[in-house]
Order: structure tokens, then C-alpha cells, then sequence
């Protein structure tokens, strides 16, 4: 079902970020900061006074879009990429419990399991598999409801991250043809993201994240840390290039290169030539520039992926969490290419905003009404490879629609093959 207007909330451990989009155009971004101990180590330990944060910040900026798309983190779910024999949808359902039989000691009957296909032939299939716990996904609908929100998604928050690049290439016909490395600068880690072409592959983490500046800044000036973050978002004399910082960033920057090294040399012949950044430690830039002169890729704001037809206002706040924005984009919109070839930037930062032809949304767009209704069949994977459908929700479908929406050609009976 497509949607045409759309809010995408990322839930991070120190600011709540949501985007807004009305027929794939980012129309809204805010980020707050949260509440302390509501979230830790990316998990909601609250959510009673999350859902009241969440209902009352979303007044606060006037955003009356109902239908919502959240981000679940990963360190909540099982993620994995496996390669099985050809087999239907039934018995697929049947097997995937025991891909995760290494990794989930709890009762499997307590998870939910999705997946979506990455590639196949004749006689096997590549799949992306996640396992959700039943629990979690109905917190999160409860979440939702008390915000008043209507839950239309609910993704592994790297997803969000894989639609802004599928966007991408869907603009410059570069399905399938390129890899990615994006460099998550959050505050409790700092994730580094790989993308073989175009979708997900793997996560290395780096702790800790951005906190640690503030931490160390609290350290050296012996002030809390309310006051250190102050003075680390300000750059309150000059505190960013404190030598302690700069060894700090330096030790950062060595780190990221031996993890980027560490998979070229797992992965010969991957395409990544850029390392694109973004999150809340994006924002530092005397770090940004001793990491890019560490590297050999150079380094780009992840907004340089983001541009077509984007409002400049909201692309310069989005590099805090383009998961939020991702997770607002509805896969099933059109989308026409607009290049022959993708825009070149040079250095690591992007001055200029490259706009493809695009149509505004009507403005006085009608808004979406709250219903009661919750929808029952999450999609956790949402991944979409080649001509395969987004959502990708396929579990709990009938074998024969779920073989139409994989683009299986002609009618089969359940026991034909995927």
C-alpha cells in the first residue's frame, strides 16, 4: 500500500529524530533531546513515558502526519544472511527457526521471523533473515498507539539507511552495481555500515560513540556533563582541538581505517569508494578532518545521497539521522531516473545542494486521521532487491501471492519452488 505522506521516528540514546515526507520530498526534521534513562544502550526501558515524549513532541512541531515507520536497533534483533536450498514459502516458514537455533535460547515460538530474498537461481537462494522477539514488536505497537500514531512499519534501523541508498540508485540506474560504507557517528558507538550492492551486509561497531568527547571534555574542565556537552556542540574555546581531543580523534580515525582495510581484504573487488558520514558526531569537524586525512576513500556527508529534490533547510538537519528519513520513504512510490550519472563531489564536505527535477507535494495535503486499527504483520526485513516489492511481508501471505509479488511469472501450486 503506498502512502503518501509519512513520518519516520528514530529513537537513538540521547535525541528522539523524525523525519517527515509527502510523496517521497523531506518535508519536516526535528530532533529533541531525551529524557535521561528513558533509553539505554539503545533500547526504550520506559515506555509509558516515551509514548507522552513522543505524543507531545510531535505537537510541539506541528506534525499531524499519523502514519509512522519506526526504527528497531540492532542490538534488539538477530540479523542474519544465509543460503538455502530452493524451497517454498511453507517450508520456509518451518526453517527459519533453526537458522537462529545458534544465536536464541528463549522459546522460538516467541519470535517473529521475516526475511527477503538477496538473490537466487534455480536450485538455491540467498536471503537477509531477522528475528524480532513478539514482545518487543508489540511494545513497539503499543508505543505507537499511544502517541497516537498508526504503526505502518517497523525495520531493522539499518533499512533505514539501505532505502536512502536504493533511492539513490533507483535515480541513477545503479541497482546492483555499487557498494557502500557508511560511517554512523552516533552517541553510544560508532557504527560502520556495508552495503553490497545496495543492501545490507554487515555492521562493525566502534565504542564508544560521540559521548566520549563530552566525557573527556567534562574531564578537562572539570564541569558535568550537561555543561561539557554545551560547550562540545559549541565549541566553546576551542575545546575540540584540546590535545587530549586530538589524540582522541586520531586513535577514532586508526580505528575506522583498519575496520575499512579489514573488509576490503575480506571483500576483494567490492566497489565502496566513498565513505559516506553522518549522525551526531558528524558535527565535530576538527574530528571529521583528522579522520579523512587518515583514510585513503574520501568522506562525504551521507546527504550527498539524499539531494534529489530535497529542501536545503531539512537536508543540512537530516545528516543527524537519515534512518529517520529513510525509514519515511515508502519504496513503493515511483521513482523515475533523473541522470544518466550520479553528481561528483570533492573534499568532505558538501556545499552545495544539486537538485533533480522533482514535484512538490500539494501543501495542503489532506492529513491522515488516527484509526484504532494496528496491523498485525510487521515487516522487519524491508528490503528491496531487484523488482521485489517493499514491504517484503511475505510470511504470513498465501504462497500464491507471495510468488506473484516476487515476480514469479505464472501461477504455481504451494509446492512449487520460490
Amino acid at each position: 500500500m503506498k502512502h503518501n505522506n509519512l513520518i519516520g521516528i528514530d529513537i537513538g540514546n540521547y535525541q528522539l529524530k523524525v523525519s517527515l515526507t509527502k510523496k517521497g520530498i523531506l518535508e519536516g526534521f526535528f530532533s529533541i533531546p531525551l529524557p535521561e534513562n528513558l533509553v539505554k544502550n539503545s533500547m526504550i526501558h520506559f515506555w509509558e513515558p516515551m509514548a507522552s515524549f513522543l505524543r507531545e513532541s510531535l505537537a510541539q512541531n506541528n506534525i499531524r502526519i499519523k502514519n509512522a515507520v519506526f526504527s528497531v536497533p540492532l542490538s534488539a534483533l538477530y540479523i542474519r544472511t544465509v543460503e538455502l536450498p530452493l524451497m517454498t514459502i511453507r517450508q520456509l516458514e518451518l526453517n527459519l527457526p533453526f537458522e537462529f537455533h545458534d544465536y536464541i535460547s528463549d522459546d522460538s515460538s516467541e519470535y517473529y521471523y521475516d526475511y527477503a530474498v538477496i538473490e537466487r537461481n534455480d536450485k538455491s537462494m540467498k536471503l537477509l533473515t531477522v528475528a524480532c522477539s513478539k514482545k518487543l514488536i508489540q511494545q513497539y505497537k503499543q508505543l505507537a498507539k499511544a502517541a497516537r500514531l498508526r504503526i505502518v512499519g517497523l525495520l531493522p534501523d539499518v533499512v533505514g539507511l539501505q532505502r536512502v541508498i536504493q533511492r539513490y540508485d533507483e535515480l541513477y540506474n545503479l541497482q546492483g552495481k555499487k557498494d557502500y560504507a557508511i560511517l554512523d557517528m552516533g552517541d553510544h558507538a560508532y557504527s560502520i555500515h556495508f552495503f553490497r550492492h545496495g543492501c545490507y551486509e554487515i555492521t562493525r561497531n566502534l565504542e564508544p560513540g560521540a559521548s566520549e568527547i563530552v566525557s573527556l571534555i567534562a574531564e578537562i574542565t572539570e564541569k558535568e556533563r550537561h555543561v561539557a556537552r554545551i560547550k562540545a556542540e559549541e565549541n566553546q574555546d576551542a575545546i575540540l582541538e584540546h590535545p587530549r581531543l586530538i589524540t582522541y580523534y586520531e586513535n577514532r580515525a586508526v580505528e575506522i581505517m583498519r575496520v575499512l582495510n579489514f573488509y576490503s581484504y575480506s571483500n576483494a573487488g567490492n566497489t565502496i569508494d566513498t565513505l559516506y558520514y553522518c549522525g551526531g558526531g558528524s558535527c565535530y569537524e576538527k574530528q571529521l578532518e583528522t579522520i579523512a586525512r587518515t583514510l585513503t576513500l574520501p568522506m562525504r556527508p551521507i546527504t550527498d545521497l539524499m539531494e534529489y529534490g530535497q529542501k536545503e533547510e531539512y537536508l543540512k538537519q537530516a545528516i543527524l539521522s537519515p534512518l529517520s528519513f529513510g525509514l519515511a520513504l515508502d519504496p513503493e512510490l515511483d521513482i523515475a531516473p533523473v541522470a544518466e550519472e550520479a553528481p561528483k563531489y570533492e573534499g568532505i564536505y558538501s556545499d552545495q545542494t544539486h537538485y533533480a527535477n522533482s514535484v512538490y507535494p500539494d501543501e495542503n495535503a489532506e492529513d491522515i486521521d488516527y484509526e484504532e486499527n494496528q496491523f498485525d504483520s510487521l515487516d522487519l526485513s524491508g528490503i528491496r532487491i531487484d523488482t521485489t516489492p517493499d514491504p517484503l511481508t511475505l510470511l504470513r501471505q498465501q504462497d500464491a501471492e507471495s510468488a506473484d509479488s516476487l515476480g514469479n511469472g505464472p501461477e504455481q501450486n504451494e509446492e512449487d519452488t520460490l
